[in-house]
């Protein structure tokens, strides 16, 4: 009876979940001559789920049992680019980023772990409406060697990946 008591104990817990985030500290590589102001960013399906994901193959997804992220994806990817961006400046032009992260994971290769960031961007100037065209439809991706296979080394390449977009999308609206 004791033995069974303490068997099915056990079993009635459950495992400590870890939770992660981006770095929030901007980089200092995103200085975009323009105020950017990054509106609510929306997810793919597979993002909406609060555990970290893990493109195991081309074809398959797991994800961490314990290890998830401290918001939500979209929450999370908004607030480190609007720390890459800053806050906007009077006099400035005011522009507005919005659009869908379409990957925030770690990816397994044969060559090592790599963390993936994409995001279908829209970037309109704050007066325009929402029915009008954007000045920039575009998606920006990065891929970066994570240096472990550990949740934390895989959020640690996510900001780095992060970082990386923020610029890239600095320079192109410096283009406009």
């Amino acid at each position: 009876v004791v033995l069974a008591t303490i068997v099915l104990a056990g079993c009635g817990s459950s495992p400590t979940v870890d939770y992660y985030t981006l770095a929030m500290e901007p980089s200092g590589r995103s200085a975009p001559p323009v105020s950017v102001r990054v509106d609510t960013l929306q997810t793919t399906e597979a993002l909406t789920r609060s555990r970290i994901m893990i493109a195991s193959s081309p074809t398959r997804v797991e994800y961490y049992a314990t290890a998830s992220w401290a918001a939500s994806v979209g929450e999370l990817v908004q607030r480190k680019l609007q720390a890459e961006f800053g806050e906007p400046t009077a006099g400035q032009p005011v522009y507005v980023l919005s659009g869908t992260v379409t990957a925030c994971e770690q990816v397994d290769r044969a060559d090592g772990t790599q963390a993936r960031l994409e995001i279908d961007a829209i970037v309109r100037a704050a007066h325009h409406k929402k029915f009008e065209d954007p000045l920039i439809s575009r998606t920006f991706s990065a891929t970066v060697p994570a240096p472990g296979s550990e949740p934390d080394a895989i959020a640690k390449a996510l900001t780095q990946c992060a970082e990386t977009i923020a610029s890239e999308i600095a320079t192109a609206i410096a283009e406009l």
